[in-house]
């Protein structure tokens, strides 16, 4: 189980820095294609599953969405999309103290270090690369 975490988190973690460094293994484009989770696509140009939030503010409104990071698998992309909603959680409280969000995956745990792990990329609302022509 330790070992599952901490591979699981090594992938994370590992997607996270190639995301900020700017290194891109395959074009970015448009994404397409559907997930049974929330926030998270296919994109069929990329061959990955891409991670996308709606932005909020401190206000409690936000325009646009937040570009988490590409995934080689859907349930990887689900977890990760989950901690980035906990971490606009954690970084703008509601104001009736309820979620506004459905967790993609109830089931799984989700640690405090891998959902900072995802504000860093959160707070710097970052877009993704665009295409290699």
């Amino acid at each position: 189980r330790r070992h599952r975490r901490a591979r699981m988190l090594t992938t994370a973690v590992l997607a996270i820095a190639v995301f900020l460094q700017g290194a891109t293994l395959h074009c970015f484009a448009a994404s397409s294609g559907n997930s049974k989770f929330d926030g998270v696509t296919w994109s069929s140009q990329r061959w990955f599953w891409e991670v996308r939030v709606p932005e909020r503010a401190a206000s409690g409104s936000g325009q646009g969405e937040i570009y988490c990071g590409a995934f080689e698998t859907e349930d990887e992309a689900a977890k990760v999309a989950d901690c980035a909603q906990l971490a606009l959680d954690q970084l703008f409280p509601p104001a009736d103290g309820k979620r506004a969000w459905k967790r993609n995956l109830p089931k799984i745990t989700l640690y405090q270090d891998e959902v900072d792990a995802v504000k860093e990329v959160v707070l710097q609302r970052k877009e993704p690369p665009q295409p290699i022509d």
